[in-house]
């Protein structure tokens, strides 16, 4: 079974205290470190690290109202944030909580053999909850790594982890994804 790693939304105005809608302060570098630890093992793998941003049109009134015109397309805060390691050049963008869909980013997926959809990223209670609900129902197995997520609040965090649960998604942290990586033998 070949898995993915999504990694949604790390952008400048959900990561940084001085962005248009940021998650908690004390969220942001511990969740960019964990990113960046378990992508460059993905990437080392030689598994699938996929990166997903907002992108929304000024004309999406009434979100980006809800937002404070938030990653706007073409803004510097839509733009991935500077503290985020890439690993490749591998980028989706999205309009909507559910980064599935974007069908540019269902047919990379089925085109490499997808099978178990990893998740980190930003935020808890909005598009990672969405995509991975979203995953779920487009048949892939979904494990989101848990100390990679950030939302509004803690609380909001732990709210969706257990709704996520009970959608039958899987939870992990990221220590368990590091030793399995580690010790597959590089393809």
């Amino acid at each position: 079974m070949t898995s993915a790693l999504l990694i949604l939304d790390i952008q400048k105005d959900f990561v940084l205290p001085s962005g248009r809608f940021p998650i908690a302060e004390h969220q942001m570098l511990p969740i960019i470190s964990r990113i960046n630890e378990v992508s460059e093992l993905f990437h080392l793998s030689n598994l699938p690290v996929i990166y997903i941003g907002n992108e929304f049109e000024r004309k999406q009134i009434i979100g980006n109202f809800f937002r404070n015109g938030a990653a706007l397309k073409g803004s510097q805060g839509a733009e991935l944030d500077d503290r985020l390691t890439r690993v490749n050049d591998i980028y989706f963008s999205k309009k909507q909580g559910n980064a599935l869909t974007n069908t540019m980013l269902t047919n990379y997926l089925r085109n490499n053999k997808a099978k178990h959809l990893f998740i980190m990223g930003v935020f808890a209670e909005g598009c990672i909850k969405a995509t991975a609900f979203g995953s779920i129902k487009k048949g892939f197995h979904t494990t989101v790594i848990m100390d990679g997520v950030g939302g509004g609040t803690d609380q909001k965090v732990e709210n969706s982890f257990r709704l996520m649960a009970k959608k039958g998604i899987s939870l992990l942290k990221s220590h368990s994804i590091v030793n399995e990586l580690s010790l597959r033998p590089v393809k």
